[in-house]
């Protein structure tokens, strides 16, 4: 689907700006002929096709050929955060049968990584033309496995997510609902093309429209000056973007007239924000709604903002929803539940588990994990989490997870780990450590980080006495006393 998706775009806009990255630009043509170069490259080093391939490349031009190049050998693809840390993504890509980790030109180290066969990709200007690689052109494309996308983890560390060609494209068809673009578009890729998000809504269907995708990081006067100088037309963030670029203050405010749509996605998104955000640049902010596991579920266009705290829209079409009690009942409108899905985006299952019977995957519908509720317009509000997760400068993270990696260390008797809210409206991870033995909370931060990606770290370690109350000693919500340590 990937290859034939590119193929069929460079043959349409050949001449075409696809991608930006600061001074680097590739057209529809160009960029075919790097994805054709790449495969060529790792055929030459001994990729097999149909071979399971991680990639943890952060966004960038050479993501998006490394990307199309795994896909036109057949292979599955494992997307992985390049945040994560080497013993991360070696047990990730050991329970998704990976044999080769693709990693960034930047990345330092040799050829193995914790037994895996590592290759740092080229810069695509190092490729050459892909005449340079003979073995490509003999290559009959025969489609392409699955893309392995990694849960948030609500249950604990997160889990491959199967997504199906059929189901990658029918996410990428529903985005067309809300995004709808064109050829004339620029589309600014601030998220994470290894999420669902960035891939599935703004990169795949970009491309698949004929438009530019504009790649970089974000920083509010960083993003806001390169929304001015590029022109973009789509902007799509998360929540904690939004509100930076609202809140930031400019000597002269930037000119976002160029943009004609703008959607938030990730968490809802507070009506207070999208307000001040459009009061600022004129601009309203549509809201999207939808789940790795699900696929997009409900869409909120701009200008149809709801004063209710977590409203996110209606379903997108074709996407069924309904609000389900814990024990699967069908719930009226106003009464709140867990949000279930069943749409052709809804993907088969966690890597290595039962499709079904499964807190997420049920016999005819997708769970969640979100509490919500409908009104009888069919508009649907997201009040809450069926288990807890942590946003962290817009990532998610398990508590349950970091909990484990804590509780690995032989000096922690027992760990709870909640989020914490700072003066600026973040949320941050903090441990409450029952200790077994004598430890700093310096020494088990810098036990984490050696395991676990930096935002998942703990930025401040409380030790207590007990963690449990009551008879039948369950675990406590809110926070215990503090030792003096």
């Amino acid at each position: 689907m990937l290859h034939e998706l590119l193929a069929q775009s460079a043959s349409l806009f050949c001449g075409r700006v696809a991608i930006v990255e600061g001074n680097r630009t590739l057209r529809y043509g160009e960029l075919l002929d790097a994805v054709e170069a790449m495969s060529g490259h790792l055929l030459e080093w001994g990729l097999p096709v149909g071979e399971t391939v991680a990639l943890q490349v952060p966004n960038s031009i050479e993501f998006v050929v490394s990307l199309f190049a795994v896909g036109r050998l057949g292979a599955t693809m494992l997307l992985l955060d390049p945040a994560l840390k080497a013993g991360e993504a070696d047990d990730y890509c050991r329970r998704a049968g990976a044999g080769a980790l693709l990693l960034s030109p930047e990345t330092p180290g040799g050829a193995e990584k914790g037994g895996l066969r590592a290759c740092r990709v080229p810069p695509i200007e190092a490729l050459g033309n892909a005449a340079r690689y003979p073995a490509t052109r003999s290559l009959a494309y025969g489609g392409h496995g699955p893309v392995l996308l990694l849960s948030s983890g609500t249950a604990g560390r997160p889990k491959a997510v199967v997504a199906t060609a059929a189901q990658v494209g029918a996410y990428v068809r529903s985005c067309d609902a809300a995004c709808a673009y064109t050829q004339e578009d620029k589309a600014l890729a601030v998220l994470p093309f290894f999420h669902a998000f960035g891939l599935q809504h703004v990169l795949l269907p970009a491309l698949a429209r004929g438009a530019t995708v504009v790649v970089a990081s974000f920083s509010p006067r960083g993003t806001a000056a390169l929304i001015e100088r590029e022109r973009i037309t789509v902007l799509t963030g998360v929540p904690l973007m939004f509100r930076l670029l609202a809140e930031t203050e400019f000597q002269g405010e930037p000119d976002f007239s160029c943009i004609r749509l703008a959607i938030s996605g990730g968490s809802a998104l507070s009506p207070a924000v999208a307000r001040r955000f459009q009061d600022k640049y004129g601009v309203a902010i549509g809201q999207s709604y939808g789940t790795t596991e699900a696929g997009l579920v409900s869409f909120a266009p701009p200008g149809e903002q709801v004063e209710r705290p977590g409203w996110v829209g209606r379903p997108y079409p074709g996407v069924t929803v309904e609000i389900r009690s814990p024990s699967g009942d069908l719930l009226g409108p106003g009464v709140e539940g867990e949000i279930c899905v069943r749409s052709p985006a809804s993907t088969s299952g966690y890597l290595g588990e039962p499709a079904e019977g499964t807190d997420t995957f049920r016999k005819d519908c997708v769970g969640t994990g979100d509490i919500g509720c409908s009104d009888e317009a069919g508009r649907l509000f997201l009040t809450g989490r069926v288990k807890p997760m942590l946003d962290v400068a817009g990532k998610k993270v398990s508590p349950t997870e970091v909990e484990a990696c804590l509780r690995s260390h032989p000096s922690v008797a027992d760990v709870l780990v909640v989020g914490t809210e700072t003066p600026d409206g973040d949320e941050r991870v903090k441990a409450f450590v029952v200790p077994a033995s004598g430890v700093t909370a310096l020494e088990l931060q810098e036990f984490c980080a050696t395991k676990l990606a930096e935002y998942k770290v703990p930025r401040q370690i409380a030790f207590v006495e007990d963690l449990s109350r009551g008879a039948m000693g369950k675990t406590r919500t809110t926070a215990p006393d503090e030792m003096e340590r």
